[in-house]
């Protein structure tokens, strides 16, 4: 289960860390089996860049990101004609054919390092299936201005990202400043 509070912790060999986010895996889970670790691991970028908790966004993405981690024949669709980002906001999980599509459609795939090809889970399977991550080179762009956004918002409210209720979180007032987000990483790469 990934967690969205900034956190201190103190690691087992006694260091201190002021400022984090949580990770916390059930050892019962088998990971090579089981897609939630991947997934709610890739819910630590999101929550790392920007206080925005719309289901659409946070599950359908998360579920794109999947792909890397499955076999093809599971992975999410290409959709065309590609719909409206505001058609997606209550689509939650099954926005993840969105995010893939219209990364896709606007930047480039982005090779898997070898290394991380090489990654093994304790019983020898691959943690990556993929070899490239289809419309990758969105991430980046598109995590910046959602950043941008997100501290944004936190002035105008005057208050800092880490004291955002967890109902402004997820108000979804929020949810064109995330379709903004997308076109301003499209305009960006221009």
């Amino acid at each position: 289960m990934a967690f969205d509070r900034v956190a201190a912790e103190t690691m087992s060999d006694g260091r201190q860390l002021p400022c984090g986010l949580k990770f916390v895996l059930n050892a019962a889970l088998e990971p090579a089996r089981n897609i939630t670790p991947a997934h709610e691991f890739f819910h630590l970028y999101q929550y790392g860049y920007a206080v925005f908790k719309q289901k659409w966004y946070l599950e359908g993405m998360a579920r794109w990101m999947e792909n890397s981690f499955k076999a093809p024949e599971k992975n999410t669709r290409r959709l065309s004609p590609l719909p409206h980002c505001d058609s997606n906001f209550t689509r939650g999980y099954n926005a993840a054919n969105y995010w893939a599509s219209f990364a896709q459609a606007h930047f480039a795939d982005v090779a898997i390092p070898a290394a991380a090809q090489r990654f093994r889970y304790s019983d020898g399977s691959p943690v990556l299936i993929a070899q490239e991550v289809k419309g990758g080179a969105m991430l980046a762009p598109f995590f910046n201005q959602l950043a941008q956004g997100s501290a944004a918002q936190s002035r105008q409210l005057n208050q800092a990202n880490i004291r955002w209720s967890e109902a402004q979180q997820r108000s979804p007032q929020f949810n064109e400043a995330i379709c903004q987000a997308l076109a301003a990483a499209v305009a960006e790469k221009k």
